[in-house]
């Protein structure tokens, strides 16, 4: 039986084509329309989006329509990349539990399956500000390095960076050169059609040429569903499929490399995996049935909880990031301070108001942290000494 025909909560097929597979079955959760979003920036954004789970390949996504195409045009047109944190990139867990960038964790995980002692290139799709490439051109100077972006912003930031001999903007189909490793790090939740596109960026593999994926984990971090310009919410087994279908083998994937997010490493495969399933699909098919409609009550639950805050003492929200800025809107702007413990946001602000550090916390405050039940709880319990008053989200719903 298809998972998604008998989830409770949803409303009717709609007929849009589901950009992972082509079929024209989407069926819609209902509840999402009315919750408030944040576009990828970390801004807030607007209620009235749409969450479809595809009745055929089970992927969860945001319907790729004029509506999606419009919004994220809107969303690009003023994007701006790590304000809270003076333009440093985010910060991630490392296995020591200090907190370092997230580029240099990624590249720990791959330097097993790189030669950097010989020459190559690389190219980083959604460069931004350069942040990966200037920590990859430490580790391997006898490699070039391209960075590409949808427009032109960070154009000479980027070219100023040791080790980068260009940078392309507009179209993939600008770039003249071959790569031994492609990056994609939060770029292919934005993009309509994954299939076809990683199909068509072989082009730019040199022989044995890799591509690293990597995107968010809405299963370990619903709040992501809440992006208003990302148009899928991938599980492992969906990237899986996608990779095969595009002509791909699978080198190495975790869901551990960096905390609530999946990484995969592929390269062009000898023969084609077109309509092979991943057996983790259907070991997971019955858990994922439920997970979208259940993720969206839990968001539901948690703008309860706020609602319930008290409001008689200085209100702050512990998180900078997508959950913190959803946070800030549900409470309507009657909030005082953001906490966080990265260095780089520490002193800066996000949204007009102070980002402090947990030690300069006013006391008596009341402190929504925004984040995952189990991170939260942990940090409660780090920090239970401060003289505040806590709040975190409930648990998941199972």
């Amino acid at each position: 039986m298809n998972g998604v025909d008998m989830l409770p909560g949803v409303d009717s097929v709609i007929n849009l084509n589901c950009h992972i597979c082509g079929e024209q079955t989407l069926n819609l959760v209902p509840s999402y329309s009315t919750l408030p979003r944040v576009a990828s920036d970390c801004v807030p954004w607007r209620s009235g989006g749409r969450l479809g789970i595809c009745t055929s390949c089970l992927c969860v996504q945001n319907p790729v329509d004029k509506d999606w195409h419009s919004e994220t045009a809107e969303v690009y047109a003023q994007y701006k990349i790590y304000t809270q944190s003076a333009g440093n990139e985010q910060s991630v867990v490392s296995s020591g539990k200090e907190l370092v960038p997230r580029s240099t964790k990624v590249f720990q995980q791959l330097l097993s399956y790189l030669d950097l002692n010989k020459p190559g290139r690389l190219l980083d799709i959604g460069c931004a500000n350069g942040s990966l490439l200037r920590y990859f051109g430490t580790l391997a100077p006898n490699w070039k390095m391209v960075g590409f972006e949808i427009d032109n912003k960070r154009r000479s930031e980027v070219e100023s960076i040791p080790g980068v001999e260009a940078f392309v903007s507009g179209s993939l189909d600008n770039i003249m050169k071959s790569f031994d490793l492609i990056t994609l790090i939060h770029v292919f939740e934005h993009i309509p059609y994954p299939s076809n596109w990683l199909e068509n960026l072989k082009k730019l593999l040199n022989p044995n040429g890799m591509v690293v994926i990597q995107v968010p984990n809405p299963m370990q971090n619903p709040f992501n569903l809440l992006i208003a310009d990302h148009c899928s919410h991938f599980i492992m087994p969906d990237l899986i499929n996608i990779v095969h279908k595009a002509g791909y083998e699978v080198i190495t994937s975790s869901s551990k490399w960096v905390s609530r997010e999946l990484s995969i490493l592929i390269r062009p495969a000898e023969f084609n995996h077109t309509d092979i399933k991943s057996p983790d699909r259907v070991i997971n098919e019955e858990r994922f049935s439920s997970y979208p409609e259940s993720a969206v009550q839990w968001l539901h639950h948690i703008t309860q909880q706020v609602e319930s805050l008290p409001k008689d003492k200085p209100r702050g929200i512990w998180g900078t990031a997508i959950a913190a800025t959803w946070l800030f809107s549900l409470m309507d702007g009657n909030v005082e301070f953001f906490i966080d413990e990265d260095a780089n946001r520490i002193g800066q602000e996000h949204l007009g108001l102070p980002i402090y550090s947990p030690e300069t916390v006013p006391k008596e405050s009341i402190i929504f942290v925004a984040l995952t039940p189990e991170i939260a709880k942990n940090i409660v319990s780090r920090w239970s000494h401060l003289d505040v008053s806590f709040f975190v989200p409930e648990d998941l719903v199972s």
